[in-house]
């Protein structure tokens, strides 16, 4: 219920609501964690129910490089992604959000990572353009992995430089 009514009264810098109903984010980052490294690309496209909120789904790809042993993999994300944001001023704003989905990832030998995830994301955004229609979000996200192959979890960081226009 309390989100519900910040949404509501939220005078937020996410597009105007009454002009565009829908929005898409485009995102370039790099994940961190402490057996692997990787940059990463994910595009989502989504429904802007008021100025606050943004609901959409998406796709995305990531490489990953082994650090400390391991091998190379590529991991393709399809996912939902809901963001909220409250506005610091007239052209910035506090970003807070949560991608949740499924991962499919390359097999190398009998590795399987295949997985569910959930992965909350928060930044900071900025108007660009002439009538301040579009966004640039620097955002920073975090990420428990399931590791199958030696059973435990791998804590991942991720830093993302998003376009949402």
């Amino acid at each position: 219920i309390i989100i519900s009514l910040l949404c509501v009264s939220n005078q937020s810098f996410s597009q105007d609501v009454k002009e565009r109903k829908t929005q898409t984010d485009i995102g370039v980052g790099f994940f961190f964690s402490d057996s692997d490294k990787g940059p990463s690309l994910r595009a989502s496209y989504g429904y802007l129910p008021n100025k606050s909120l943004f609901l959409g789904a998406g796709i995305g790809a990531t490489f990953f490089f082994p650090q400390k042993g391991g091998q190379k993999a590529a991991r393709i994300p399809i996912f939902l992604n809901s963001k909220y944001s409250l506005a610091l001023s007239q052209s910035s704003s506090l970003i807070v959000g949560l991608e949740t989905g499924y991962r499919f990832f390359s097999k190398w030998g009998d590795i399987n990572y295949n997985s569910f995830y959930a992965m909350p994301k928060a930044g900071v955004g900025y108007k660009v353009g002439k009538r301040g229609k579009n966004a640039i979000s620097l955002m920073v996200t975090y990420n428990r992995d399931k590791r199958n192959d030696i059973n435990t979890f791998e804590n991942q960081l991720g830093v993302f430089i998003e376009y949402c226009f």
